[in-house]
């Protein structure tokens, strides 16, 4: 990680290169990420990605995640390590907010933490974990499936049940091959 500062150029100068290239003085980096990265990376993979964009449904949280290195172990990271520090860090900010009176910041604050939520039990849905009562780490193991993918069947096999969980910026598999591969995961 590089210092606020430094991180905070790093950013900017990406935001003008990315809006250069779409032709605006500057396109914010996650509005790029969510409108665009995953698209080119479809397009430019001739519908096999391999990496994967996963994203909460109001776009609160997005991942990128290499396919080949993303398996159970990876999901269960990411809810305790990555899901679990941002809940605890909007549960924080939140409880400041209603605490110095400030409803608006505390109404937006909620919106994400309840957008975080939604993408933490889709993760603990799609490994089988029961994410209900956790306290926001890795829960006690559902019955019932759970994703294992198969990297020699590819990787749009291997996408349907992360499409299925709504854990995609958007659709990439139409409802035949949803139907088709989702008995994979």
């Amino acid at each position: 990680e590089a210092p606020g500062s430094t991180s905070e150029g790093i950013v900017r100068e990406m935001e003008r290169i990315l809006g250069f290239a779409t032709g605006v003085d500057s396109i914010p980096f996650d509005d790029w990420l969510a409108s665009e990265f995953f698209g080119l990376h479809l397009r430019r993979t001739n519908g096999e990605p391999f990496v994967w964009h996963l994203t909460s449904e109001q776009g609160t949280v997005q991942l990128l995640a290499h396919a080949p290195r993303f398996d159970q172990k990876s999901i269960e990271i990411v809810l305790s390590e990555v899901v679990a520090r941002m809940v605890d860090r909007f549960e924080r900010d939140l409880k400041a907010a209603k605490a110095t009176g400030h409803s608006d910041r505390a109404g937006g604050i909620e919106d994400h933490l309840s957008d975080v939520r939604q993408f933490e039990v889709a993760l603990s849905w799609l490994i089988g974990v029961d994410a209900a009562g956790t306290d926001h780490h890795v829960g006690r193991r559902a019955r019932g499936s759970v994703w294992n993918p198969d990297w020699n069947l590819g990787f749009r096999e291997n996408l349907a049940p992360l499409q299925r969980a709504g854990l995609l910026p958007y659709p990439v598999l139409s409802d035949e091959e949803m139907d088709s591969f989702v008995a994979v995961g």
